[in-house]
């Protein structure tokens, strides 16, 4: 089978490199891309069907039942409202710096009241005001990197200085917190400097999930899928897909590609309750490290 494997990608490879069918090529791999789980972002109305989240939230996340969830770069509450409108025994501590989204997060409360807890604050591994850059018609888009300005969508044109925290520090000052299930960052380049000050209430509550979302910024600010698993230790990959997950190792270079993506790291003893929306790949997964 492997040498039929080799025939074909061997002819593909002639091919396609014409310059004839280049450009073709190239669109292949962008499809071919999307259905492994990049460049799943859709329109502002559709992307929480197109990048698996709702999937993932109506799924996954509420077959587990949580009770608290921790949503860092909640911006206007989308995400947090899904999660409280979908799992009803869970209350949301939402994270969002910029005032002007902040205000129509906290709206949100008159649907969800005590469910929703919103912090006017950022969120990162120290305790420091921060220059915060964004752009008044996309601030979905803000960001403390400065590298983010080397991405070519991005027109951060505004900045503000804000107040940071970390979740260590923010939840050690939190009465009757004895639990955190599920952690969700989004934040634009930063997501390694909130993990990294989250550590201690990582090893405390073990969460049974964590999201982090993925693309170009991570090259800019030097850090792999491969950085973000050895802070989580004993938690397995997934990556998310409009349908489901599928199991990535950190190791592997098509598990780090600097495109729009979400993933989900998930506590190994909590694996089994989700084997359901797991997506198998182990064809694929032995002829790929075959190639290697």
């Amino acid at each position: 089978m492997y040498r039929i494997f080799h025939i074909i990608a061997a002819t593909y490879s002639y091919i396609f490199s014409l310059p004839i069918l280049r450009e073709l090529n190239y669109i292949i791999l962008y499809f071919s891309l999307k259905a492994y789980g990049y460049y799943n972002y859709g329109s502002p109305n559709s992307r929480k069907k197109a990048s698996g989240e709702k999937y993932f939230i109506e799924r996954v996340l509420k077959g587990l039942d949580p009770k608290v969830c921790v949503d860092v770069g909640a911006n206007v509450g989308s995400y947090s409202a899904l999660i409280l409108s979908t799992c009803e025994n869970a209350k949301v501590y939402s994270f969002e710096p910029l005032d002007a989204p902040f205000r129509e997060l906290k709206r949100l409360q008159r649907r969800f009241g005590e469910r929703l807890i919103p912090i006017n604050e950022g969120v990162g591994d120290k305790l420091e005001t921060l220059r915060i850059h964004f752009s008044e018609e996309r601030t979905s888009w803000a960001s403390f990197s400065e590298e983010i300005k080397n991405i070519s969508y991005v027109k951060n044109e505004c900045s503000s200085d804000v107040d940071v925290t970390t979740l260590d520090h923010f939840f050690s000052n939190v009465e009757k917190t004895d639990q955190i299930d599920f952690i969700k960052i989004d934040t634009e380049g930063f997501e390694f400097e909130v993990l990294d000050g989250a550590r201690e209430i990582i090893s405390r509550f073990k969460p049974k999930l964590i999201q982090i979302e993925y693309n170009w910024h991570q090259l800019f600010r030097e850090k792999t899928l491969f950085s973000f698993s050895r802070i989580l230790d004993g938690y397995d990959v997934f990556q998310l897909l409009p349908n489901g997950l599928a199991e990535r190792d950190p190791k592997d270079p098509l598990a780090n590609i600097y495109e729009f993506s979400n993933f989900v790291f998930v506590r190994e003893d909590v694996r089994d309750s989700i084997s359901q929306w797991i997506i198998s790949l182990h064809i694929a997964k032995k002829i790929t490290e075959y190639m290697h």
